[in-house]
C-alpha cells in the first residue's frame, strides 16, 4: 500500500513541477512577444520619422530654389535694397508618392552685407509630416552676389549696378526644433 501512495505523490509533485515549467516557458513566451511588438512599434516610429526628416530636407531645397528664383525677379535685381519678406513663403507641399505633408513657411531677411562679397540672408522654417511623425527645422540660408551698388558713368551721371546672385544659397545654419 505504501507504494502505492508514494507513486501518487509523486504524480503528483510530477504535475506540478511540469505546471511550474509550462508557467515559466509562458511568461518567458509572454515577455518575448511583448518587447518583439515594442521593438517592432519603434521601429515603424523610427521609420516614420526619417521619412518626415527628409520630406523636411525636400522642403528646405524647395525653399531654397524658391528663394533664388524670386531674388532673381527683375524688381529685386533692380532694388536698392533687398524686401524684408518675400511671397514665396507660406507654401503647402506634397512630398512623394506617400503621405508626407509639408509646410514651407514665411522668408525673412535676416541680414543684406553691403561690402565685397555682398550677401544677404534669409531665414525660413520647413515643417514634415509622414504619418503622425513630424520634423520642424529651421535655416538660415546666404546668398552671394555681386552689384546692387550705384556707380558713376562717364558722363557724371549715377548708374545702379542690378544684382548678380554667384549661387543658389548656402545653409549657414540648420536647427531641429523639437516640440
Amino acid at each position: 500500500m505504501m507504494t502505492k501512495m508514494n507513486r501518487a505523490r509523486e504524480r503528483g509533485s510530477l504535475m506540478i513541477v511540469t505546471l511550474m515549467v509550462f508557467v515559466i516557458t509562458g511568461i518567458l513566451a509572454l515577455s518575448l512577444l511583448t518587447t518583439g511588438i515594442l521593438e517592432f512599434r519603434s521601429s515603424r516610429w523610427d521609420g516614420s520619422l526619417q521619412q518626415a526628416q527628409q520630406g523636411a530636407d525636400g522642403a528646405v531645397e524647395w525653399g531654397l530654389e524658391s528663394i533664388y528664383w524670386e531674388l532673381n525677379q527683375s524688381e529685386y535685381l533692380d532694388a536698392r535694397e533687398l524686401p524684408l519678406q518675400l511671397v514665396c513663403g507660406n507654401t503647402g507641399l506634397d512630398i512623394g508618392l506617400q503621405e508626407c505633408q509639408a509646410v514651407f513657411g514665411p522668408v525673412v531677411k535676416i541680414s543684406e552685407t553691403g561690402t565685397e562679397p555682398k550677401q544677404c540672408v534669409y531665414g525660413f522654417t520647413v515643417s514634415a509630416d509622414y504619418r503622425g511623425a513630424g520634423r520642424t527645422v529651421e535655416v538660415e540660408a546666404t546668398y552671394g552676389f555681386s552689384g546692387g551698388y550705384e556707380t558713376i558713368r562717364e558722363d557724371g551721371e549715377l548708374e545702379f549696378v542690378p544684382r548678380v546672385y554667384l549661387d543658389r544659397g548656402q545653409i549657414s545654419s540648420y536647427q531641429y526644433i523639437f516640440k
